[in-house]
């Protein structure tokens, strides 16, 4: 501890390669703070699917609508606990910018389903099974778009007309879920099916898919076998998968995410960090001289090595902690950046470590450049060089 003052007074020699360096790291890490954010939303999807249901669609193509009737099949399949219904609307509220996910489902399956990682009033839960317009929404899209309890709201479905030949459709929001578990995918709206199918223009008694509950965890691909094979040779054949293969499914779908921000990342990180750690380690070299004096007055080669480690280290921690804490406060105030895309969006607290662990490293990495210079420095050569 008695070395600190020490150690700063040397960071503080040159303020202007501080203040380069500082900014610098926090850029580089502010970058890899929030896409890993953003990474974490697409892939979370897949983290967040239940482990004992199953999602089923069309076995021709996902666009393909399917009987409702199906669903009362396969709740006699052996191995089936609960069936939902389910329908994506893919309206906008006012203009087309203010897009989030909402879906048609049976409220009570629903809830029997999906019953963990957030909250919901009791009242309002009943509120909402009662009122066949009714909405439930989750807290991130009621703050967007400023929604409340009581409200009356007009969403446009870029997909489905109503009887009324108008593709504007009216809501009550009668809900609010609050999301308990970060991880818990509760950011868009759900509205009942049984609303949605009587009131739309056309597929009247068709589903896009439904969510299967499995009784035991185990038997996923056993019970998905027996429902696809129950409608083998029927009209509307099936292609039932668990719920964490087909988010994976849509993942690859995109793109590779991983890949992408891999690629993103390392270009500019890796820049970033090579132009800072060039600037570290320029300016370490610069104080050979001092770091002689310091040999002469009687610090020893090794505590000087260490010292500046720990200088090289401790730059390193505190342009990356600025970083990933604007990137934190990012997050948290401006939210989702696709508005409700994401099935998640948060800073995880691995992500936060990961950073300043990487900090760490690179600190010690760029250091040992100069430990190397120093554990070799010729005394009176490096004397020599004091103006």
């Amino acid at each position: 501890m008695k070395y600190i003052p020490l150690i700063f007074a040397d960071i503080l020699t040159k303020k202007v390669r501080f203040i380069f360096v500082i900014l610098s790291l926090a850029i580089a890490f502010f970058m890899f703070a929030y896409l890993s954010a953003i990474k974490q939303g697409f892939v979370g999807g897949v983290d967040i699917s239940g482990v004992d249901k199953m999602i089923i669609f069309d076995k021709v193509s996902n666009f393909n609508l399917m009987p409702i009737g199906h669903k009362f099949k396969i709740k006699n399949i052996p191995g089936v606990k609960n069936v939902n219904e389910a329908s994506w609307f893919g309206g906008y509220y006012q203009n087309r910018k203010n897009t989030s996910p909402q879906y048609a489902i049976n409220p009570e399956d629903y809830l029997t389903m999906y019953n963990t990682g957030y909250e919901l009033n009791e009242d309002q839960k009943q509120a909402w099974i009662a009122d066949r317009e009714g909405a439930l929404i989750g807290d991130v899209i009621a703050e967007r778009f400023g929604w409340d309890i009581g409200d009356r709201i007009t969403l446009t479905s870029a997909i489905w007309g109503n009887k009324d030949n108008t593709n504007d459709w009216e809501f009550n929001i009668r809900g609010i879920s609050y999301q308990k578990d970060k991880n818990a995918n509760m950011q868009g709206m759900l509205f009942h099916h049984k609303y949605f199918d009587e009131y739309r223009a056309w597929g009247n008694d068709q589903v896009a898919w439904f969510n299967v509950q499995a009784e035991d965890a185990s038997t996923l691909d056993e019970v998905g076998n027996r429902i696809d094979a129950f409608f083998k040779n029927s009209d509307y054949e099936t292609k039932t998968s668990p719920e964490k293969a087909y988010s994976r499914s849509y993942l690859n779908q995109i793109g590779d995410i991983e890949a992408i921000f891999l690629s993103i990342l390392s270009v500019v990180f890796l820049t970033l960090l090579a132009v800072t750690g060039s600037a570290m380690a320029q300016g370490i070299k610069e104080h050979i001289s001092d770091l002689a004096v310091m040999s002469v007055i009687g610090f020893s080669s090794r505590l000087i090595a260490i010292i500046t480690v720990v200088e090289t280290v401790l730059v390193a921690l505190i342009g990356s902690s600025i970083g990933i804490a604007l990137a934190w406060l990012a997050c948290n105030l401006f939210g989702d950046p696709t508005k409700g895309l994401l099935p998640i969006f948060h800073l995880p607290n691995f992500v936060v470590w990961q950073g300043l662990v990487l900090a760490g490293l690179f600190g010690l990495l760029i250091g040992l450049v100069p430990v190397f210079l120093i554990l070799r420095m010729d005394k009176v050569q490096a004397l020599r060089t004091i103006n």
